[in-house]
């Protein structure tokens, strides 16, 4: 690195560190399953409502410093690489910088994930990770600079899959956390880092303390070990400016000289540089730009010769972007009554740059997406009309001529996206991240005007069914609205393809949900799955699919199987079934069986287990098991009412009467298994 007169460099070498079901119950399939921590009070209405408000305070504030980190880390590189390329007289290289996607995928008290293993939602330091390097810079006596040496290395895997994965949250909490009965809250997120050419994708972790009745929040730690828990918890707390490159040409000029004496005054009087509700990654010195500092030196030389578009490439910015005639949505709190609509009339923002709104869309595959933007003045341009452009990458999106600039802020309507569209009947989903530019001399010269997402765009397979989900067995409760989660699920798994896809799909419930014949969601929705920890019986996993596939526009159909009399299909016959003890003793048996079929053992379904009924999902013309995660040509029955005649029954319902046959034993015994 060249020298400079009088410069102080400090560097500091972050190294990144990183820390070392009760008995089974018969897997039964049973119509009414007692579930005392799903029932109502008012009591628990409260908690729920105090919780809600939680979450929205939290993605309002503490999970916005989350991805500011993250966005500062990028801005950091990205100054790295520049100062690099000015001393080594060579063009910097964006691609070379590092970029993070982030997409959070559920907020929520830390009791959900308590018993989680922790590896299911953080990912351990092993493969493609990054050496990252915090270097100083500060002139004379003026403010330290910052900037982060970011490298790609490879890390041996230094603790085994096995207790990484075996590991609990809770467990974690109490090796890591100084004071684990603080956290309250936290967040989950899929993490997509880019360096260079490659890329990773990868789960993280942020946790909260709440104080009160969830009056207060904060952020206790971000389990990131791809970046660091170390380096997450010192950009959280960063508010030095990136160095501005060529450092030698940058410490001269006005612009610093106004930075500086505004700087050494915050100091003085104790304040910080950072204004209040800055946008995401808002580092000291983003708003001493060259016309700032020529207006605060009294001076006109300091903006002499340049371009109307340099002068005024930060007055213009995208501060909000929405989307119209799309499929309307609803962002999945955790329940259906603290839902909040998504744009449910094609005027609400989707994302705002201040961090505080960023949900996805949705359109029919085959349909054009359709965009609106405002775009922020923060003082007068050079012209009351220019050219704005949007770009995904180095490919232009779209382009609006004529947008009028009088005022404090422009919206701009009606911005077709051609290249998202994807053909009929194809389930997708993209993230895309747009760079917007300006220009004021008709297109010759463009100026940056800020970015904006990573926006999520699904496409679904047909338009969406108006009651996607319902639950229960005996009294159905049907749900309306699309929701977000159920798009994520669905979309993200089958992307790319159409009908193909169910079976990825339904692979994704048996990944994401345990399995747990003895444990079921009463009326409650399906999508609450995803957080019961103690896992779902088969007709919750069914209308879970049923409601997945009914949300991308897949008609499905949730079917019920059980043994019955040839000509009784509404009565199921039940056989007695005796249990053996771990230790080879006879624990009883109940009446609980109507037939058995040959399966290996998962999750908590015992090998070849015998079932009151089981549920499975016909849709596409084929039959999906999400409870095994795979399709099936029927559901064979190994054993059914041996020695009664019993014949198998496929329904609809689950409109039955049980019959007990008092002569017939179950020729098989049953362990008793805990539940992993």
């Amino acid at each position: 690195m060249k020298k400079i007169p009088r410069l102080k460099v400090i560097a500091l070498v972050v190294s990144l560190e990183l820390a070392t079901l009760a008995s089974w119950v018969q897997a039964q399939e049973r119509i009414q399953i007692p579930n005392s921590d799903l029932q109502q009070s008012s009591a628990r209405q409260k908690e729920w409502l105090a919780r809600s408000e939680a979450i929205s305070r939290i993605l309002n504030n503490e999970e916005k410093l989350v991805r500011s980190a993250y966005v500062k880390l990028m801005r950091y590189s990205s100054s790295y690489n520049s100062e690099i390329a000015a001393t080594s007289n060579r063009a910097h290289q964006a691609e070379d910088d590092l970029s993070f996607d982030l997409r959070p995928l559920r907020t929520g008290p830390i009791e959900e994930i308590y018993d989680r293993p922790f590896g299911e939602l953080v990912s351990k330091q092993y493969g493609d990770a990054l050496k990252l390097e915090r270097i100083i810079y500060r002139y004379n006596d003026g403010p330290e600079h910052l900037m982060y040496k970011a490298a790609v290395i490879y890390h041996d895997d230094q603790y085994s899959s096995e207790s990484w994965d075996r590991i609990s949250v809770r467990e974690m909490l109490k090796a890591r956390i100084a004071h684990p009965e603080d956290v309250r809250m936290y967040t989950s997120y899929d993490i997509l880092v880019r360096a260079g050419l490659g890329q990773r994708a990868y789960r993280g972790l942020a946790l909260y303390t709440l104080g009160g009745q969830y009056d207060t929040s904060s952020i206790i730690r971000v389990f990131d070990y791809i970046v660091g828990p170390e380096v997450m918890s010192a950009l959280l707390a960063e508010d030095r400016p990136p160095v501005r490159a060529p450092w030698s040409k940058y410490v001269t000029s006005a612009r610093y000289a106004a930075f500086a004496e505004a700087a050494g005054k915050a100091s003085q009087e104790q304040r910080s540089l950072v204004p209040a509700n800055s946008p995401v990654g808002f580092l000291p010195g983003d708003d001493f730009d060259y016309s700032m500092a020529g207006a605060q030196n009294k001076s006109a030389q300091n903006t002499k010769g340049l371009t109307a578009a340099a002068v005024c490439s930060a007055n213009v910015v995208v501060s909000e972007v929405g989307f119209s005639a799309d499929i309307k949505l609803h962002h999945w709190t955790g329940d259906p009554a603290t839902a909040i609509a998504i744009d449910p009339n094609d005027t609400q923002p989707v994302w705002t740059s201040n961090g505080n709104v960023n949900y996805p869309a949705a359109y029919v595959s085959g349909q054009t997406p359709v965009m609106f933007a405002t775009l922020t003045i923060a003082s007068p341009p050079p012209a009351s009309t220019a050219t704005v452009r949007i770009k995904n990458g180095t490919n232009v999106v779209a382009t609006v001529s004529g947008v009028d600039l009088s005022g404090n802020a422009v919206r701009i309507t009606g911005i077709s996206l051609p290249s998202f569209v994807v053909e009929v009947r194809t389930i997708s989903q993209r993230d895309v991240t747009l760079a917007w530019e300006i220009s004021y001399d008709n297109g010759q010269t463009w100026a940056a005007a800020g970015q904006s997402g990573p926006h999520r765009l699904y496409m679904t397979y047909q338009q969406p069914y108006t009651n996607p989900f319902i639950t229960g067995q005996l009294n159905e409760v049907v749900y309306p609205n699309t929701y977000d989660l159920a798009l994520e699920k669905a979309c993200g798994p089958a992307n790319g393809v159409g009908l193909t896809g169910i079976i990825a799909i339904t692979a994704g419930i048996d990944a994401d949900i345990r399995y747990n014949p003895a444990n079921g969601l009463e009326n409650n929705h399906p999508l609450k799955a995803y957080a019961t920890t103690a896992g779902t019986q088969c007709s919750d996993n069914a209308n879970l699919l049923r409601g997945l596939l009914r949300t991308i526009g897949i008609e499905a159909t949730t079917l019920y199987f059980w043994g019955s009399p040839s000509n009784q299909g509404s009565v199921w016959l039940e056989y007695y079934q005796p249990i053996v003890d771990s230790g080879g003793g006879n624990s009883g048996g109940a009446y609980v069986c109507t037939f058995m079929v040959t399966e290996q053992a998962h999750d908590c379904a015992p090998n070849n287990p015998h079932f009151t009924f089981h549920a499975i999902v016909s849709a596409g013309g084929s039959l999906y098991d999400p409870s095994y995660g795979k399709s099936r040509p029927g559901l064979v029955f190994a054993e059914t009412a041996p020695g009664a005649g019993g014949v198998q029954v496929m329904n609809q319902a689950l409109a039955v009467t049980g019959v007990q046959l008092t002569g017939i034993v179950c020729p098989h015994t049953t362990p008793v298994l805990s539940c992993p």
